[in-house]
């Protein structure tokens, strides 16, 4: 028996007599060469499809526009359809394999409406069933035989989709905005910047928005259901240069993955942008700009046609990646905020909108967290990236999870007893690895805690493990002793920051060693501030703070001072 990825068991155990595909990712030579060829695919792939869509829509609009509405979906298809390529490749070239079972389900007839319902889509088993049998048949249809399924096979939401829900508390906030909204609606059409999905806390948006001297505004008109029951037509055809097999491949199955909300829901989504009557000089997103389509579409034709500036942040940082998602947020927008020293001109570090306010009433919730005697000794904070390869990113994708998981499982073997007995672990996300329940063999279940929000969860820690991710700046950020621990070969990293990680390396705040790490927590667990507090230490969390996450005081004026820059009515203009 022959598995193509660890994926095929996360959630039982290895069957006896059974081999298992290597992922070809953990190569990262392989990786960095992959990641090159399909970057220049995604430019030759967005011309086409950008032709193919003004031919069926009557329209002329370039590039930018159509990369601003398909092209967070169209770096993710591309990598996912590359991996399942490679994973099969490898597979036939280097075993000789009798027989598959066929999947009954159905790619064409489940096609994804937007760029939330494919990335769910392409996390579950049937899909990647679907998809690896078409690669299968299409290339190597005469060296396997396929045998029937008698299952029934329908569309599924991954289960591995984390649904995430808002408290009563944020519920409260926006019904009094939308009050708000409806009540000021007539007065204020007109605003400098439109704040939207901005990561900013509601105090701290107040706040920047009190700067501008601009009334808060809330519309909830790209949060309705867009959803429509569209359906592709047999007829339609797409055509693309193809220079290999893989190429030919990806262009004759592309309208069995190109999402509805593209082709047949275009017109429909332009109609219903139409429709909102929002005027602003800048147009502000952390996240819009890749998961709402009808945000998309409105924001494309705004910036096209001149009448707004469209200004994305990050919506987490620390170590920047090189080229991440293939750049897409500096190609769509007019100006990216990062958390980090900025990599290019299209970019600017300001404090980040989602640590402002951050250390808001932190004394008295520390002080209620330590007369209450609810802090973790050791707290390790584990993010679950997905099962089956979604981008092409730095960090322990896919399969590579499970090395990570080993070597968070190694330090916590090499801890002292009462260090280990204490400590809990933070799982964020849920992704298909079952990390959780995987850690339960080896741990109490009182030391999985995943019901309190991460930012809860780091102020009752005395001391914080995580890998190179946002965890690490909020850590920080709040002056929690911080140990980054993550496997070298995963994290490519901008090498502006390398004498950085060495400076980290030396004081003894990053590690790839898990047994180093653990050995390091031993010595200085009974008085980690001696350690924490020490003059290289503070040294290098200054520095650290000042190239990764420099969040200031004074945030509102500094934000307000970029916008009013940005649309020309700067005190320095």
């Amino acid at each position: 028996m022959f598995f193509l990825g660890e994926w095929c068991y996360s959630n039982s155990k290895i069957p006896e007599s059974s081999e298992t595909i290597k992922f070809h990712w953990i190569d990262r030579a392989k990786y960095s060469q992959d990641f090159l060829y399909i970057w220049q695919l995604n430019e030759r792939l967005l011309d086409s499809i950008s032709a193919y869509l003004n031919h069926k829509n009557n329209i002329n609009m370039p590039n930018k526009y159509w990369r601003t509405i398909i092209g967070p979906w169209l770096q993710i298809l591309i990598t996912v359809i590359w991996d399942r390529w490679e994973t099969v490749r490898i597979a036939f070239e280097n075993f000789e394999f009798d027989e598959i079972i066929s999947s009954n389900f159905s790619i064409r007839s489940n096609l994804p409406f937007d760029y939330s319902e494919a990335w769910r889509l392409y996390q579950s088993d049937r899909w990647n069933a679907a998809i690896y049998q078409r690669i299968i048949k299409h290339k190597y249809s005469n060296k396997i035989e396929f045998i029937d399924s008698n299952s029934s096979e329908q569309h599924e939401e991954s289960e591995y989709f984390d649904k995430k829900t808002r408290s009563f508390r944020s519920l409260f906030f926006y019904f009094i905005l939308n009050l708000y909204s409806k009540f000021f609606k007539k007065n204020s059409t007109k605003r400098k910047v439109l704040f939207i999905g901005s990561y900013f806390s509601n105090f701290g948006l107040l706040k920047v928005l009190l700067k501008l001297r601009q009334l808060p505004f809330y519309d909830d008109k790209f949060y309705e259901n867009n959803f429509k029951d569209f359906t592709r037509s047999e007829k339609d055809s797409f055509s693309f240069d193809f220079r290999n097999e893989f190429e030919y491949f990806l262009s004759s199955n592309f309208l069995d993955l190109l999402p509805l909300a593209y082709l047949e829901g275009y017109k429909f989504l332009l109609k219903k942008s139409q429709e909102i009557n929002i005027q602003s000089d800048i147009i502000f997103t952390a996240n819009l700009h890749f998961q709402n389509e009808l945000f998309k579409v409105w924001a494309a034709e705004k910036t096209f046609n001149k009448c707004s500036k469209l200004i994305i942040s990050s919506h987490g940082g620390s170590f920047p990646f090189p080229n991440h998602c293939f750049n897409i947020e500096e190609e769509i927008s007019d100006k990216k905020v990062v958390w980090h020293t900025p990599m290019n001109n299209k970019c600017i570090q300001l404090s980040p909108s989602m640590l402002c306010d951050y250390k808001k009433f932190i004394f008295f919730r520390s002080l209620i967290i330590k007369l209450l005697k609810k802090e973790y000794s050791l707290n390790i904070f584990i993010t679950e990236y997905p099962r089956y390869v979604m981008r092409a990113i730095s960090g322990p994708t896919g399969p590579l999870t499970n090395e990570d998981f080993i070597q968070k499982l190694r330090f916590i073997e090499n801890l002292d007893i009462d260090i280990k007995n204490k400590l809990n672990v933070r799982c964020i996300k849920s992704s298909g690895w079952n990390l959780k329940r995987r850690f339960q063999s080896h741990l109490d279940k009182s030391q999985l805690i995943n019901t309190e929000s991460v930012k809860e969860s780091l102020l009752r820690s005395k001391i914080v493990v995580c890998n190179f991710g946002t965890t690490a700046s909020e850590a920080i950020y709040l002056n929690k002793p911080t140990i980054i621990l993550g496997v070298f070969e995963h994290w490519e990293i901008e090498n502006f920051f390398h004498p950085l990680i060495d400076d980290m390396l030396k004081v003894k705040m990053i590690f790839f060693d898990p047994k180093d790490a653990a050995n390091h927590i031993n010595q200085i667990a009974k008085d980690v501030d001696n350690w924490w507090y020490s003059t290289p230490v503070e040294r290098v969390k200054k520095n650290f703070l000042d190239l990764c996450a420099n969040a200031k005081k004074n945030y509102d004026s500094e934000w307000a001072d970029f916008f009013l820059k940005e649309i020309g009515l700067s005190d320095n203009n």
